[in-house]
């Protein structure tokens, strides 16, 4: 059983790496995972100790952090994939990846740069809004990407403007900034 915590006010890498560790040992937890940017914990931990979990967790948090509240997420939340097609400048995403796991409603957000991939956990009651907010904030980034969206298909569209080749013979094509969402299931 997946469950997230959230820790308002966990600004120390240190302490989260420390918590997250502590956490990890707790009996019934097979998995922790901390995303310090977005201030949360997912744990997998077994059925029978998902009751008593949570009070430990508060209990190891305010050993080493006293002033960070610990409250558990608990909002049904999907999970999308935006295909960032084009994408390959590692400080662009990094600003994607920031600005987007600062919206509300989003539980986290990782852009791989390889893989030219978005990939947000979100509340199903945000996730409207926060594909337009998405959107806005990949074209103030990267300026020239079209936006198509789709909850179950994968599209493709070309356009000629994707492609530019220099006034040289030498073509410089590049298939260019094109954002694309690539389904998504539930979380």
């Amino acid at each position: 059983m997946e469950k997230v915590f959230l820790f308002q006010g966990l600004d120390c890498p240190h302490c989260a790496a420390v918590i997250e560790r502590e956490v990890g040992e707790l009996d019934g937890v097979h998995t922790s995972v901390m995303n310090l940017m977005q201030q949360t914990l997912t744990i997998d931990v077994d059925a029978p100790s998902s009751a008593s979990v949570a009070k430990h967790i508060e209990t190891i948090v305010h050993i080493h952090e006293p002033h960070v509240q610990v409250s558990e997420k608990t909002a049904l939340a999907i999970t999308k994939t935006y295909l960032l097609k084009g994408l390959d400048c590692p400080n662009c995403s990094a600003k994607i990846e920031k600005e987007v796991g600062h919206l509300d409603g989003v539980n986290s957000s990782a852009v791989n740069l390889m893989k030219q991939t978005l990939t947000i956990c979100v509340d199903v009651s945000s996730a409207d809004i926060v594909a337009k907010q998405i959107e806005a904030i990949v074209y103030s980034h990267e300026p020239e990407p079209s936006w198509l969206r789709s909850p179950v298909s994968m599209f493709t569209k070309w356009h000629p403007s994707y492609f530019c080749c220099s006034a040289s013979s030498t073509p410089s094509c590049i298939a260019r900034n094109w954002v694309q969402s690539v389904g998504c299931c539930w979380g």
